[in-house]
């Protein structure tokens, strides 16, 4: 799981940071999740690397605003309930008239949108 969440993410941003960097222009979207805010049961792994994401995103944050001061990067996070894409086979949602599962097309508009208004987080569902 921290292969995947989290390692995944920090090579990424590893390779394609500096030429962003060079061109001080880019978007940094980070995928944690709800368990990256608040611990879950049951879920202490996947809720280990989401936190990991979230304190990657804000060292992130801190160490290039003290490096490159007045730099355009935008970092943004995106924390969603449950997306269906197939991931989550049989979910149980406690209150699912407050939580849904929200659909690909739904989730994809909203962080598109985040990022037009250069957000730092996004809650999906918003």
């Amino acid at each position: 799981m921290i292969n995947v969440n989290f390692l995944g993410q920090l090579w990424c941003v590893r390779e394609f940071l500096p030429a962003m960097i060079k061109h001080d222009h880019g978007s940094v979207v980070f995928m944690c999740g709800l368990p990256g805010h608040a611990g879950a049961p049951n879920m202490l792994p996947y809720s280990s690397s989401k936190f990991a994401i979230r304190g990657m995103m804000e060292s992130l944050y801190i160490e290039l605003r003290q490096s490159y001061p007045g730099n355009k990067l935008h970092l943004m996070l995106v924390s969603p309930f449950i997306v269906g894409t197939g991931m989550v086979k049989r979910h149980r949602i406690r209150f699912p008239s407050y939580f849904g599962v929200v659909d690909v097309t739904t989730a994809a508009e909203t962080i598109c949108n985040a990022m037009r208004r250069r957000a730092a987080i996004v809650f999906i569902p918003e």
